[in-house]
């Protein structure tokens, strides 16, 4: 099929950015090695710290499925949205936080550092868990607390989306992007 991930069972991560320092890909990769989650993570994007990462990703447990899929397209950068369970940034710095505005528009949990950006666009503590970078602790706490509630967190991808709809007015951005996904989940 035109799935990107290929596990239905294992917890579906994503971290969508550019290799570039500041969105901290590394904290993300440094916190799956040191746990036995069950999961498969898509990085797509591209810079200078990709080829460190992909190093750094070889050491990681079998138990973790982790696949770099350089530059995407936008549209493909939300197809992989539509069927992830947690959108993940722990960036140092954003702008706009597109990305994560987008993942919440379809239906993602949120792992989100504490930047002001970020806090100001999280849903719901239902919906998101915001991570302390300094702490040694909370990203891994966030990443299990994931995997305890990964049916629930499946159940509610509608509180995301209705979340981001009534507070961004998203509804009208990705309708073009509904549509070619369910053309591609045609057979």
């Amino acid at each position: 099929g035109s799935s990107h991930f290929q596990t239905k069972l294992a917890m579906r991560l994503l971290c969508v950015g550019a290799f570039n320092g500041t969105k901290n890909q590394h904290a993300l990769l440094e916190n799956l090695g040191a746990l036995n989650l069950n999961a498969e993570v898509i990085f797509p994007g591209d810079g200078k710290t990709l080829a460190t990462a992909k190093e750094f990703a070889e050491s990681l447990p079998d138990s973790c499925a982790v696949r770099f899929k350089g530059r995407v397209q936008r549209d493909q950068a939300i197809e992989h949205m539509l069927e992830a369970d947690i959108s993940i940034s722990l960036s140092k710095g954003e702008g706009l936080p597109i990305a994560v505005l987008e993942s919440m528009y379809a239906g993602c949990f949120l792992i989100l550092s504490k930047i002001p950006p970020h806090e100001e666009v999280a849903p719901p503590p239902k919906r998101c868990k915001i991570v302390d970078l300094t702490s040694s602790t909370d990203i891994s706490a966030a990443l299990n607390y994931c995997e305890e509630h990964l049916e629930e967190i499946r159940s509610q991808r509608k509180l995301s989306e209705d979340y981001a709809i009534q507070y961004f007015g998203m509804e009208n951005m990705l309708n073009t992007y509904y549509d070619t996904y369910l053309s591609l989940l045609q057979p």
